[in-house]
């Protein structure tokens, strides 16, 4: 950035100081001193120019001084001169370069910094944070899932050190324990608060949880469940041969998973009133489960932080459509891991069930802003009506439990059986799983195959396949 003053406003400095004997010859001293004092310069009018632009400076500096000179030769007195005049005058002066020869200096100037002691504000590109910030940062976008995992984990493991302790044996804190025998016999001896042993997959769950908390601690070379790391082979031996032993008891037995909803239940859910559009609720609940139906919205996380400008209603030449772009999920973070990848946009097309105009009601509802899932309140005017404040977090987590359960359905749902419900009609319906994941988000063939559940149709015609040709008779 240049700063300069154009030929009138340095003539003008002149005129502002005190001539002492009228004499002019003095006239550029005191103009070059009052320059340097005037509030032009404290105050930085300037003309800015670019770093890297190159500039001459001779014709300005010789024309100025031939300005000076003619004034020195006139009888002018320069304190009594008008603009105008001396405006005449500048522009009266032709500068001969013959005098002085053609010459031209070309500075390249650095960008000039903000002037502080002027009073300018401090205008940078860059942010201006503590450590403490980039700390909360990397906290804020961990899993809270997994954070609790991790606490869960190293509670187990402290609470038998405690034990050990109470028996007189001292356990070195995780960071500093011997992996293959510390650890190890830890992986034998846990137990739950009631004394039972653990199923292979908390096992399991509970060595990455104090791994992931030793990566926490700076500790990032002791990865002991990598079976590239031959020190660790010990440990690994008796993490495998402990989960063997547990399934072997029957404590690796599947748990009892949440059912997808089938057509069936869904046609119930629209028939008692669950679903539709005669309270605010019953709306809300109708984008709840299409939501998870149709773009394969997880449980209540990728719920509670969806917003009204995530939905686009629109036609093209496939019809009429409602379009979801999805944000950061639990399959799609958007950080290191999956730099390569997008997130999720999915258009849905409605020939014939008229579901989009639901969701059209529904966001003119929310005034198309801010939280998707809010308060529902009373109709008024016929009209479906909701408040700024969003639904709760422990409501969230209920909507398909407390749907099904106004339905009359029965069975073990969650809000696990909306995405279910997603993987598990388009896989009984034979659509490839590729474009299941699509929908689902999942980032993995065996991600997805965890939600695709067969229909009993489907189990029934298998084994009819493989029952005997003939009829058994007794």
């Amino acid at each position: 950035m240049a700063f300069f003053l154009n030929d009138l406003d340095f003539l003008k400095l002149g005129a502002l100081s005190e001539v002492g004997n009228n004499e002019e010859d003095i006239l550029l001293s005191q103009a070059l001193d009052t320059f340097e004092k005037s509030p032009l310069t404290n105050n930085c009018k300037t003309e800015s120019r670019s770093s890297d632009e190159s500039f001459s400076t001779s014709y300005d500096d010789v024309k100025l001084s031939q300005t000076l000179d003619s004034l020195e030769k006139s009888d002018l007195f320069v304190s009594n001169l008008t603009n105008t005049q001396y405006q005449s005058i500048v522009d009266g002066v032709n500068v001969s370069t013959e005098e002085f020869g053609d010459f031209s200096v070309d500075i390249q100037l650095q960008p000039e910094p903000w002037n502080y002691a002027c009073g300018d504000p401090v205008k940078s590109r860059f942010g201006n944070v503590e450590t403490s910030e980039v700390d909360s940062l990397v906290s804020e976008q961990k899993a809270k899932n997994t954070i609790r995992s991790t606490r869960w984990a190293v509670s187990v493991f402290e609470a038998w050190r405690t034990e050990m302790k109470m028996r007189g044996e001292h356990i070195p804190e995780i960071q500093e324990c011997d992996i293959n025998n510390h650890l190890s016999r830890f992986i034998v001896e846990a137990r739950k608060q009631d004394g039972s042993s653990y199923p292979p997959a908390s096992l399991y769950s509970i060595a990455c949880g104090l791994l992931r908390h030793l990566r926490e601690n700076g500790i990032y070379d002791c990865i002991f469940l990598d079976p590239n790391k031959s020190e660790y082979t010990r440990f690994r031996e008796v993490l495998d041969a402990q989960m063997k032993k547990l399934t072997k008891e029957g404590l690796g037995l599947p748990n009892r998973e949440a059912k997808p909803v089938t057509e069936e239940d869904e046609s119930l859910l629209w028939k008692r009133g669950v679903f539709g559009s005669s309270t605010s609720l019953a709306l809300q609940h109708t984008m709840y489960f299409y939501n998870c139906k149709f773009f394969g919205l997880r449980a209540y996380d990728e719920h509670k932080e969806l917003m009204c400008n995530q939905f686009t209603i629109d036609k093209d030449e496939n019809g009429l459509y409602e379009e979801f772009k999805g944000t950061n999920s639990k399959t799609f973070s958007g950080g290191l891991k999956h730099r390569k990848d997008d997130a999720k946009v999915i258009r849905h097309y409605d020939e014939s069930s008229g579901i989009v105009a639901y969701y059209k009601d529904y966001l003119e509802a929310l005034g198309n802003n801010g939280y998707f899932y809010r308060r529902p309140l009373s109709k008024q005017n016929g009209n479906v009506r909701y408040s700024e404040q969003p639904v709760g977090i422990n409501k969230l987590r209920c909507f398909m439990k407390d749907m099904c359960s106004l339905a009359g359905l029965e069975g073990r749902y969650t809000n696990h059986s909306g995405k279910k419900t997603c993987a598990t009609t388009l896989y009984q319906k034979g659509v490839p799983e590729e474009e299941i994941m699509k929908r689902t988000g999942h980032c993995s063939i065996a991600g997805v195959r965890k939600y695709q559940k067969p229909s009993g149709q489907m189990l029934k015609d298998i084994s009819n396949k493989l029952n005997p040709p003939v009829q058994c008779q007794k």
